[in-house]
């Protein structure tokens, strides 16, 4: 069973912040508590992001939100192998985490291990911009 975890991004200080707790009863408000104790409104303050139980080829845990870059040798149609390499972000849809690179979305569990997390939509936008 994989770990669940979560990090919020706080759109008001641009800091991503660890998620210690996370609380969906406070009065119709969904909250959540960082590790220094900090109270964040989900809605409109923080944008939560969890973690996909994946770690990349330094170790680093991969969420949503991540940058990563794929190198993955595969196969085509004719048993030709090919290395893939793709810039994209980790998005979470229909129950599973996808790589999306803006033309098309991949299942991360295809690639598992052949990941580098280069960066986040927050903090490196540029990352995704076609070159």
């Amino acid at each position: 069973m994989r770990e669940i975890k979560f990090r919020a991004w706080d759109k008001f200080t641009g800091t991503m912040v660890n998620v210690a707790t996370l609380d969906f009863g406070a009065i119709g408000a969904e909250c959540a508590v960082d590790d220094s104790g900090i109270n964040g409104d989900l809605t409109s303050e923080w944008i939560l992001e969890q973690y996909t139980g994946l770690k990349d080829v330094n170790g680093v845990e991969i969420y949503e939100g991540d940058v990563v870059k794929l190198y993955a040798e595969v196969h085509d149609t004719f048993g030709f192998e090919i290395t893939k390499k793709e810039t994209g972000k980790i998005v979470f849809y229909a129950g599973s985490f996808f790589i999306s690179n803006g033309i098309s979305d991949e299942p991360i569990y295809a690639y598992e291990n052949d990941f580098e997390v280069i960066g986040n939509i927050h903090e490196q936008p540029e990352l995704l911009e076609e070159k």
